[in-house]
């Protein structure tokens, strides 16, 4: 006689987290998770993780394929947004595994997992945190020791911009200044608010330089090569764009040293247009933006200048920046509503002067995607934290 035996249908079981900097206190709580059965782990997307804290080091493409490649992890999906109760809903998993500290750190979080697991009679499984590992410790470790990757540094800005609403930039002029973004931050709502990038200026009137015949091209290096060194956070530099012949030469080493865009200016229309498209096509690669200014002024005409920016575009302008140095906020509104309605196909980056302080609120109406503040000392970037997450 054949027993014909019952084949059990495998307990669903669901893990959560950002996994950057996989370390094995990770490995660990997979061991443990993948007991329970099938497993399922959740990878908060870059969006999801700056909601609460600094981009992840690995983008969530990254993190996910890491993931996808442990035995015995079974899938791997988003985890958006931050709360579980959507992903829960979906996967109705019948266990939910997660560190053993989220009932003390997070009990309006701990409670709406029970209440919704509850409705199906899911568990939640604790397990303690391995010690003296976490991806936070990793992350100053290698900042402290330098190691810090040009390639994933250069690729920052775009996924930044990808993943919030509004990136914010603090101009420097100095190794100073620019350490002084890179570590200020205001607490709000239990999350550190900070500046996402640096915009990089030269210490002279003009902007940054590496023409043979400049004074300034060895402070000038000198400076971009400080600032890489001490900080981590994405950087643009502000670009002389005068000497076309130069220009190729330029973007190569800025992209290789790490720096995530240039702004090229000039007032010479055919000439911008031109140097734009030669430092499109020496950089070749995504993750290098290549921004064009545009100075509006009081008595400016707009129609001129976004026909002018359509040019740019057309050469290959990632992103345009509007320098902005009109009197009045409510100009600069009027401008960027004619700017929406042209539809174009790259964001908008608003330069302002030390006379214009946009709150978040305001600046997200004007459809900016980046908003660069100025800065003259750490005070002052306070301030403009202060003034741009009221």
């Amino acid at each position: 006689m054949i027993l014909m035996m019952e084949n059990k249908k495998p307990k669903k079981v669901y893990l959560a987290g950002s996994f950057d900097f996989m370390h094995h206190g990770h490995i660990n709580l997979i061991q443990k998770a993948k007991q329970f059965g099938d497993l399922t782990i959740a990878v908060t997307t870059d969006k999801t993780v700056m909601s609460y804290k600094r981009l992840p080091l690995l983008s969530y493409e990254e993190r996910k394929k890491v993931l996808e490649n442990i035995q015995g992890v079974k899938e791997v999906v988003p985890h958006e947004p931050l709360d579980y109760v959507p992903n829960l809903l979906k996967y109705k998993p019948d266990y939910v595994i997660h560190g053993d500290d989220l009932r003390k750190s997070k009990p309006k979080v701990y409670a709406r997992i029970i209440e919704t697991l509850a409705a199906w009679g899911g568990e939640f499984i604790e397990v303690p945190y391995t010690k003296g590992v976490s991806s936070t410790k990793i992350r100053k470790l290698l900042h402290e020791t330098g190691k810090n990757n040009s390639s994933q540094r250069r690729k920052r800005l775009k996924r930044f911009m990808s993943a919030t609403n509004l990136t914010r930039f603090c101009a420097a002029k100095s190794q100073r200044t620019a350490v002084a973004i890179e570590e200020s931050f205001i607490p709000k709502e239990n999350i550190k608010k900070e500046f996402d990038g640096i915009w990089l200026k030269s210490n002279s009137k003009n902007n940054i330089s590496f023409n043979e015949s400049d004074t300034n091209k060895t402070a000038d290096l000198n400076l971009i090569h400080s600032v890489i060194k001490s900080t981590t956070k994405p950087i643009v530099v502000e670009l002389d764009s005068s000497k076309i012949e130069h220009i190729s030469l330029q973007s190569q080493i800025l992209s290789t040293m790490g720096v995530s865009g240039i702004c090229l200016n000039d007032s010479d229309h055919e000439r911008l247009r031109q140097t734009i498209a030669l430092s499109k096509h020496a950089t070749r690669d995504d993750s290098f933006s290549n921004f064009v200014g545009i100075q509006l002024n009081d008595d400016s005409n707009h129609q001129t200048i976004l026909q002018k920016i359509n040019d740019y575009i057309m050469s290959g302008a990632d992103g345009v920046v509007i320098n902005s140095k009109v009197s009045d906020k409510e100009k600069i509104r009027n401008f960027a509503t004619e700017f929406q309605k042209q539809e174009f196909t790259v964001p908008m980056l608003l330069n302002c002067n030390e006379s214009q302080n946009f709150s978040e609120t305001e600046i997200k109406e004007l459809g900016a995607k980046v908003i660069v503040h100025p800065a003259s000392s750490k005070e002052n970037i306070l301030q403009q934290l202060q003034a741009t997450f009221n």
